[in-house]
C-alpha cells in the first residue's frame, strides 16, 4: 500500500515545479521511503531516483556506491539515517543551479549540496556533495 501511494505521488509532479519544492520533495520521499521500509528495499529507491536524478547520475549510481567502499548511500552520502532528518528538512541557499539540503536538528545536522537543472524539460539532480 505504501509503495502504491509513493508511485501515485511521484506521478503528480509537473515539469514546472519550483526548484525548492522539487528538491524538498525528492529528499523527503527518499528519507521517508527508507525509514518506513528499510534501506535494503530497491523499489522506492529506483522510482525516486528515476524522478529526481539525471539520467547520468542515475546510471552511475551503482558505480558510485561500489567504488567508494564505505557503504554510504549515494543520495544522502551517509550510511545511516536519523529520524530527525525527515522532520527537519530545509532547502537553504537556493541558487539557479544548486541548493543546500539541511537534514536534522542541532546535534544531528547533515548538510548536502544538490546541483540541479533541466533534463528533458524536467528538473533533475545532477550531483550531490557534502556541504563545505
Amino acid at each position: 500500500m505504501n509503495i502504491l501511494l509513493l508511485f501515485i505521488s511521484l506521478q503528480a509532479f509537473a515539469t514546472d515545479t519550483k526548484p525548492e519544492i522539487f528538491l524538498k520533495s525528492c529528499f523527503q520521499d527518499y528519507v521517508s521511503a527508507f525509514t518506513k521500509i528499510g534501506k535494503d528495499s530497491l523499489a522506492p529507491s529506483a522510482a525516486i531516483r528515476k524522478r529526481c536524478l539525471s539520467d547520468k547520475f542515475n546510471s552511475e549510481w551503482d558505480k558510485m556506491v561500489s567504488t567508494e567502499g564505505t557503504g554510504a548511500d549515494a543520495f544522502l552520502l551517509a550510511q545511516d539515517y536519523q529520524e530527525s532528518w525527515l522532520k527537519n528538512l530545509k532547502v537553504n541557499n537556493l541558487k539557479s543551479d544548486s541548493a543546500e539540503i539541511v537534514l536534522g536538528e542541532k546535534n544531528e545536522v547533515h548538510c548536502l549540496k544538490a546541483f540541479y537543472g533541466l533534463e528533458k524539460k524536467a528538473l533533475k539532480i545532477f550531483k550531490i556533495v557534502n556541504c563545505k
